[in-house]
């Protein structure tokens, strides 16, 4: 069940970061700028019509060096790092989220009038997605801790050597298209474009390290932390 968008609290550095501000300070932004980024969150959360769907299948690896593996019945996947991340697995979630057309037609619509106002819908269209994602993301493992379990940090396609061709898989096996009305272009981006399709290991308590409580439980890695790109300018705390 998706949470509801009402209540997402939008972090602005989270949208600086998006536009390349790095660490730098909300206080230390032109007025104009922090202005319409507050404009823009509130555009975003009452305009767009956000979905979310998750499906848990089961998880298989095929070789004995652990980089080849299975979810489902019919998704073979090819990758070092989603076999680390989901080590000790048996099962995994598939999940889409997406903010619909509606984001996309106000991003064009702003960058159609000013071009600075369409970069900051693009950043804070992203920062609601991802923050949607992680708030849903919370609710999964909320119910899977009652059963001894966690969830890994998602992994989408198209990050590290996660091919990017299995959103062609994620979206059939979710049927996003009659679901949620998620597809793909030609060269598997996702449409609407601020959506996100990904992966998530569901780990026994004891594999995610057997702490005395929820926090030392969850294995807390993701995003910018995970990833060996550390001259990205979008990386955090760079």
């Amino acid at each position: 069940m998706s949470i509801d968008q009402k209540n997402l609290q939008i972090d602005r550095q989270e949208i600086l970061r998006y536009l390349g501000y790095g660490t730098t300070p909300l206080a230390a932004v032109e007025d104009s700028i922090v202005n319409f980024i507050d404009e823009a969150v509130e555009m975003v959360l009452e305009k767009c019509r956000m979905r979310f769907i998750s499906k848990i299948f089961s998880l298989h690896v095929l070789d004995r060096a652990g980089a080849s593996l299975s979810i489902g019945e019919t998704m073979e996947i090819e990758s070092k790092s989603l076999s680390q991340n989901l080590k000790g697995c048996q099962e995994a979630v598939l999940m889409a989220a997406t903010l619909g057309v509606e984001a996309d037609q106000l991003i064009s619509r702003y960058s159609r009038k000013d071009m600075s106002q369409g970069l900051i819908m693009e950043a804070t269209a992203t920062a609601v997605i991802e923050e949607f994602c992680d708030q849903n993301q919370l609710c999964m493992e909320a119910e899977l801790n009652r059963r001894q379990k966690t969830l890994r940090p998602r992994f989408s396609p198209g990050y590290g050597d996660f091919a990017i061709k299995h959103q062609r898989d994620m979206i059939k096996l979710l049927d996003t298209p009659r679901q949620m009305g998620l597809t793909l272009t030609d060269g598997c981006m996702l449409a609407p474009a601020k959506s996100v399709t990904a992966v998530m290991g569901i780990a026994d308590f004891d594999s995610d390290g057997g702490g005395k409580n929820q926090d030392e439980r969850r294995c807390t890695v993701k995003g910018c932390e995970a990833c060996d790109k550390i001259d990205c300018q979008y990386r955090r705390n760079r």
